[in-house]
């Protein structure tokens, strides 16, 4: 007698690779080893990635919202002194749409898992180093201008950011751990901390509730969360089981990360309309765009080298043990080679 073909988004941990586990997450596994196709129809069902790929979906929406909006009220497209601004926009538009691919077609096979977030990382390399772009040309502190910290700034952004995409990267190969973790976490740590200690030394030393660093202090308490939320794993490690499919940790650091942009663009805006000083960069176009190649270059090789290193592995998921196919008959069953996945 034939069996019924298993639904894609309804495997237990215990069914599926250990490259896709997720910790403190037990069940609402998509099918290992979907299509393109199937991978794109799981967007609109449920599963333990569908809120991962929606909270960023609605983050782009509303961004490119906002962004249009802003446009009505500021000559955002073609006033040189506001290109940082749409750069931010845009890149905040680009660190959603990486999540989105991640996430939508995580589940195809272990290399499409790692280069998908290799890609992800990408975008959010970017976005960092333009962040420090737009502070520096919208919200320097008065004290800094001038000085070394000054002429350093956007070499050092664009080190760290450098540093952050290549160590990310990087970590998508070791066996899962502490130190696969931290690879991952701590550059883009330094990464932020260089980016944002123009608006850290303002909210703390020269705060004026009529500029931008009231948004700025709304931001650095939401990264506190965006912060927690991704490290801890809470509450789906405190509670296994509980929050497979909804408000699990990093459907919630999604949220924060995308507020936590909103009051960054908030704040910019804010100190361009009450005339805090503007500190034009030459080549403002040209540096965003060399600095988004180099980060390109480094990805893809990195992507190249994650092919090469799977290649003559098990490259697709097309057969796995538990489940049945159309006509009833069971998968044979495969040996899996990978690691265990961190976004």
């Amino acid at each position: 007698m034939g069996c019924k073909r298993r639904r894609p988004h309804d495997y237990s941990s215990t069914e599926i690779p250990e490259f896709f586990w997720e910790p403190g997450i037990v069940g609402g596994y998509r099918e290992p080893g979907i299509s393109v196709k199937e991978s794109l129809v799981s967007i609109f069902e449920l599963h333990n990635e569908t809120l991962n790929i929606w909270t960023h979906l609605g983050a782009l929406a509303f961004f490119l919202g906002y962004m249009c909006s802003t446009s009505s009220s500021l000559n955002l497209y073609s006033d040189v002194t506001l290109r940082p601004l749409l750069f931010m926009f845009l890149s905040s538009c680009l660190y959603s749409t990486t999540s989105v691919l991640a996430h939508t077609f995580n589940s195809m096979n272990e290399l499409s898992q790692h280069v998908g977030f290799m890609i992800d990382y990408y975008g959010i390399c970017v976005y960092a180093f333009v962040t420090a772009i737009s502070n520096l040309s919208y919200a320097f502190p008065d004290s800094w201008r001038s000085t070394r910290v000054e002429q350093s700034f956007i070499v050092a952004s664009f080190l760290s950011t450098l540093l952050a995409i290549s160590l990310a990267c990087k970590s998508r190969f070791p066996k899962f751990g502490l130190v696969c973790k931290l690879m991952r976490l701590l550059p883009f740590v330094l990464s932020y901390v260089i980016s944002m200690s123009p608006l850290l030394y303002r909210v703390t030393m020269e705060y004026d509730a009529k500029d931008g660093t009231v948004h700025y202090y709304r931001h650095f308490i939401d990264a506190v969360f965006t912060f927690g939320f991704y490290s801890s794993h809470f509450p789906e490690l405190a509670f296994p089981g509980y929050f497979n499919v909804y408000f699990h940790s990093h459907q919630i650091f999604h949220v924060f990360v995308a507020l936590g942009t909103y009051f960054k663009l908030r704040g910019l805006m804010a100190d361009y309309e009450s005339g805090h000083t503007f500190i034009e960069i030459p080549n403002c176009t040209l540096l965003v765009s060399l600095a988004a190649l180099t980060k390109a270059l480094v990805t893809l090789y990195y992507i190249w080298t994650m092919r090469s290193v799977k290649k003559g592995k098990q490259s697709s998921l097309d057969h796995h043990h538990g489940y049945c196919n159309g006509n009833g008959n069971a998968h044979d069953s495969m040996a899996y080679n990978g690691v265990k996945k961190v976004n």
